[in-house]
């Protein structure tokens, strides 16, 4: 039997000791406003308790986002930055909390109300978490791949009801096995998360985006040209090749090349599956090529 390893000490300290500094400045904001000053009015009370929380919420993700760059060092700090779901999820378990804190002060019988509909937004959260955790990839954080059919298949469709072209993209990094070999596993999987990064930050927000296996990275680009397709590969080989990985004992800084293959739809194929053998085969020529470059199915000839 597995279990799921526990948090690490460190972590739980800094998560108390951000908390604390949080409260501390937000209590410390209330007593000086809200006691003296704005407690003329539950208008001004309200204004206090408002102030109070943007304190708290805004000292947390302060020091927080510096910490977390700090320790997974990822291609960009925006990687790091809490997305609005979990924002609006943060922010509505502290207000539900202060309304809580209110109630119990004074109409302490409605507490359990409350109390009911923080677990509803926890339970909530929660089947989401599990929902995303059960399609995303551990080391990466993208769709796997059977999740990435799903969603490639579903843009597939729309495409082609909407009759636009589309693009598959298969990328695949040059030689990672080295990493791998000279540096350990470890620093093969700090790669991934830099290339995963790097790829996020490239591409637009609705491209299906996942980890095909291994060193292989799958793109499905909605309603793209083919000149616009292998503008978008030849600028993420670009950015992989910038990127400079600190593994930890290297000598010298790490340099990290990708091949990849482009198939067009509907002339590269029209089904998914022959759309990914397509792009397959143009990788495989890339890779013969010299590597480090892209190279498109449906033509005879390519971009560098």
């Amino acid at each position: 039997m597995t279990h799921a390893p526990l948090a690490r000490p460190y972590r739980i300290v800094f998560s108390c000791a951000n908390m604390l500094l949080g409260t501390y400045a937000a209590v410390g904001l209330q007593n000086l406003t809200g006691e003296r000053v704005l407690l003329h009015s539950d208008f001004d009370a309200a204004l206090a308790l408002l102030a109070a929380l943007v304190l708290f919420s805004g000292l947390s993700l302060l020091v927080a986002i510096p910490a977390a760059y700090l320790l997974r060092r990822p291609a960009t700090l925006r990687s790091v930055i809490p997305g609005r779901d979990e924002m609006i999820f943060e922010l509505s378990t502290i207000i539900l909390g202060i309304v809580a804190a209110s109630l119990i002060l004074h109409t302490i019988w409605l507490t359990p109300i409350v109390l009911a509909l923080l677990t509803i937004l926890h339970r909530s959260t929660l089947v989401r978490q599990l929902q995303v955790a059960a399609s995303t990839d551990a080391k990466t954080s993208l769709l796997h791949a059977g999740a990435w059919q799903d969603r490639a298949t579903q843009h597939l469709a729309r495409t082609e009801r909407e009759r636009q072209t589309a693009a598959v993209l298969l990328i695949d990094l040059d030689f990672f096995k080295r990493i791998n070999d000279e540096h350990g596993h470890q620093a093969g999987d700090l790669v991934l998360r830099d290339i995963a990064d790097c790829l996020k930050h490239e591409l637009r927000g609705y491209d299906a985006l996942g980890r095909y296996g291994g060193e292989e990275f799958v793109v499905f680009l909605d309603n793209v040209s083919r000149d616009n397709a292998t503008t978008i590969a030849a600028r993420v080989i670009d950015k992989i090749r910038a990127l400079t990985p600190e593994i930890d004992g290297a000598l010298e800084p790490v340099t990290i090349t990708a091949s990849v293959g482009v198939a067009m739809y509907p002339s590269a194929g029209t089904e998914l599956d022959e759309l990914i053998r397509s792009a397959d085969a143009a990788l495989y020529t890339a890779k013969r090529a010299g590597r480090d470059r892209v190279r498109v199915a449906d033509a005879s000839t390519a971009t560098d």
